[in-house]
Order: C-alpha cells, then structure tokens, then sequence
C-alpha cells in the first residue's frame, strides 16, 4: 500500500514512462488533483492515444472546459464509439448545442439515446427536455413524461421538477396537483429555485398541498434568497398583507 502522494507519483511515473497505460491515467489524475495542468494534460493525451476511455473522458472535460470545443469532440468521440455512455453523453451535448460541430437535433439524439441505453441519467434529462421542447421533432409530452420519470425516480433534481411541472400544467397528461406536488417538493428540498418557488405558490393557492401561507412564504424566501425575481414580488406581497409572515411594509418593500 503507498503510504503517500510522492510515492505514488514515484511508481506511476516508473511504469507510466514504461509505456503503461493505466499508470499514464493514474498519473495525469495525480497531476490534476496538484492543480498541474500542463502536466496533467500530458500524460492523459499519452493514455489516450493509446486507447484509454477514461483519458480520453478527462481530456475532452479539460477541452470542453477551457472552450476548445472542436478538440473536445475529438476526444469525446473517440470514448463515444467505443460505447462509453458518458462521452456518449458529452457528443450528444456537443450535437445539441452546436458546440465543436455542426448543430444537428437528430444526431444529439441519437447518442443522447445510446447513453440512456446505459442507463446514463442526465442523457434521460436532456431527451425528456428535447421531447417536452420539440427540438428536431414534434412536441411529444408522454415521451418527455417517461424520460423524466426514469431520471426523477433516480434522483435527478432537474428531472423531478419538470415531471411535477407536467402534472401540475396537465401537459400530456391528465392534471393532477397532488403528483405534481410529490415531485416538486423533493426537487425543492433539494434546492431548485423554480421548485421552491412552484411549491410556494402551491401552498399559496392550496393546490395539491394544504393551503398554508406560512409555508408558501418558507418556499417564496428560499427562491427570492436565490434571486428568483416573482419570487421576491409574491414574498414582498406577503409582508404587505401580513399573510404567513408579520405585516412589514419595510421588509415588503425590501423584497
């Protein structure tokens, strides 16, 4: 067992100038955590050019972080076609937003597809998004529905607000306040400002939750702090009309 860094770096470094390329990984990581990023850069370029999928991850995340797009396509795709789902994932992105490639809606879904295949969570995310916005295709709410859900069940934050967003606009499917409240209250929990903010106006209106001020004005300020602008306005509204909070017109105008 290596008892340090140093010593690690001292075996990497042996086997990774051997030509080893899991030491040439190991050592661009090590590098990395040291905030050496030429260093880094070097030995994960070597690994991947001998056909490590995990350098090739690490350097198309280095490229598509520094706004070198074409290269972290490159990199991206070689992982991609040899069924990594997260350089899957990262070409779909690539494809979706035009970034690095020509924008193409059907070829984002296409490897978006092939990650969710590989049960890869924020691909289903963004399909439920490209399903729910009709990129590259019509509309199709149960489609973003079934994605979403597979997304919300696995704890996907943004996924558990907009499947309860679904079920409280009835948008594919019947309306239904009570399921969209289970969704939007654990995305909220979890601190997603729209969430915190539906789930605020929930309370406010009673819709799917008790009607309670109190708590709408909990939700309204966890949004507002957040710099939820309708959020600020409703809590503002509140200390006005001293519904859920004192009345404060001071702090109402504040907000």
């Amino acid at each position: 067992i290596l008892k340090n860094e140093a010593e690690a770096l001292k075996w990497f470094k042996l086997a990774a100038n051997a030509g080893h390329t899991n030491a040439q990984y190991s050592l661009g990581f090590l590098y990395k955590g040291q905030n050496q990023l030429q260093l880094s850069l070097h030995w994960f370029q070597l690994a991947a050019a001998q056909g490590h999928l995990s350098a090739s991850i690490e350097l198309g995340k280095y490229y598509k972080e520094n706004k070198q797009y074409e290269q972290a396509f490159k990199a991206f795709a070689h992982a991609a076609k040899k069924g990594h789902a997260q350089a899957q994932y990262e070409i779909g992105l690539l494809y979706l937003h035009g970034l690095g490639v020509e924008q193409s809606y059907a070829t984002a879904r296409h490897w978006l597809r092939a990650a969710t295949d590989q049960t890869h969570v924020e691909a289903e995310y963004e399909l439920g998004l490209m399903y729910e916005e009709g990129l590259g295709m019509p509309v199709d709410y149960e489609e973003a529905r079934r994605c979403y859900r597979l997304a919300a069940t696995a704890g996907h934050v943004g996924a558990q607000y907009q499947l309860g967003n679904l079920y409280d606009k009835g948008l594919g499917v019947e309306q239904d306040f009570t399921e969209a409240a289970k969704w939007i209250v654990k995305a909220a929990e979890k601190g997603h400002t729209k969430a915190q903010y539906q789930l605020a106006q929930m309370h406010a209106k009673g819709e799917g939750v008790p009607k309670n001020f109190e708590a709408a004005a909990r939700y309204y300020r966890r949004a507002a702090i957040a710099g939820h602008k309708k959020a600020q306005h409703q809590l503002g509204m509140l200390y006005t009309k001293g519904n859920g909070v004192p009345q404060d017109y001071k702090e109402a105008q504040r907000w």
